[in-house]
């Protein structure tokens, strides 16, 4: 799952990787974006 740096913030108790730069249909420019990283 990818989330934005605000939503990233939002929920603190969760593993992020380094994020990436993407460009988002719709959407201008280019936005970083982070995976969840899920330990088993």
């Amino acid at each position: 799952m990818l989330v934005s740096a605000p939503v990233r913030q939002a929920v603190e108790d969760y593993e992020f990787d380094g994020g990436r730069d993407a460009e988002l249909k719709g959407f201008a420019g280019t936005h970083r974006l982070y995976a969840v990283v899920i330990s088993r």
